[in-house]
């Protein structure tokens, strides 16, 4: 018994040695130059790479839908970038603002109480900042005008419809999703000339953007309407009728006939020629044969 005792006092010994040991070197689970494991409770996270911002605003079409939309003041409806869980809540405003978009060809995806669509913005790169306008109607989206910006503030692209115009050709001051677009001679105009722009047309922009937020165009395109074709006047038969049959009834002085032969009327002019009888011996009873 008396050797059990001695034994257990070695043990608790030799463990309190372990722990004073332990806990040595103020309380560090290793002292410096240990062989054991290095933590660095101060070491900084890794950083994050930032994204594409999209601040857009979203409306409901004039449907029944959109005045439901309009009473809830767009509470409900959130905006995702379909592939990926970035998202953001519309606000009772109709606006929202989604970042960290990673450089994809971008989707939104619009939910919310009866509305689930789903609009193209297009490929953004990681420090674009782009402006957005879509009108939403249930399972429908359009998107109305964009305005993509690069972190530098050089390039600028957008898509609209004109509000106004004005200026001198090729000088003109155009408003797009209010922002203000300049052109001047070194501007290009697709589809539609400078001089057949209008307000109301659709136009995509190509510019750079200046400290003032003005839009320099480099190129303006306003796809022109589609042609609609004039309708086709009726068919004109252009084969041979031959007529055989017994003159009726015929009126006109000639050779400018008009005749009954067989049922059909039958008119005659300067052109037609007589063989058998001439036109004024013609009468009624003749059998006729008119090619």
């Amino acid at each position: 018994m008396l050797r059990t005792v001695d034994r257990l006092k070695t043990v608790v010994a030799v463990a309190l040695l372990v722990v004073s040991v332990g806990c040595g070197n103020h309380g560090s689970p290793t002292a410096p130059g240990g062989n054991g494991p290095s933590i660095d409770i101060g070491a900084a996270p890794t950083s994050v790479v930032a994204g594409a911002t999209i601040v857009g605003t979203v409306s409901g079409a004039a449907t029944t839908s959109a005045a439901h939309l309009r009473t809830l003041g767009m509470t409900g409806v959130t905006v995702t970038v379909v592939g990926t869980s970035v998202s953001a809540a519309v606000d009772s405003n109709g606006s929202f603002t989604v970042t960290n978009v990673p450089p994809i060809q971008v989707v939104l995806n619009l939910t919310g109480p009866g509305i689930n669509a789903s609009v193209p913005i297009g490929l953004l790169g990681a420090d674009d900042h782009v402006q957005v306008g879509i009108t939403i109607s249930g399972t429908t989206a359009t998107l109305d005008s964009l305005t993509s910006t690069s972190a530098t503030g050089a390039a600028a692209s957008m898509r609209g419809v004109i509000a106004s115009l004005t200026g001198t050709c090729p000088t003109l001051t155009l408003v797009i999703g209010g922002t203000t677009v300049q052109t001047n001679g070194m501007t290009t105009f697709r589809e539609k000339s400078c001089a057949d722009l209008a307000a109301g047309d659709t136009a995509a922009v190509v510019g750079t953007r200046t400290s003032t937020g003005i839009v320099l165009a480099t190129s303006v395109v306003v796809p022109k309407p589609a042609n609609i074709p004039s309708p086709a006047p009726p068919p004109t038969s252009t084969a041979p009728v031959t007529i055989t049959g017994t003159l009726g009834t015929f009126s006109g002085p000639c050779p400018t006939l008009s005749m009954l032969v067989g049922g059909s009327y039958v008119r005659t002019n300067a052109s037609t020629t007589f063989s058998g009888k001439s036109c004024g011996d013609l009468k009624s009873g003749d059998v006729l044969n008119i090619v």
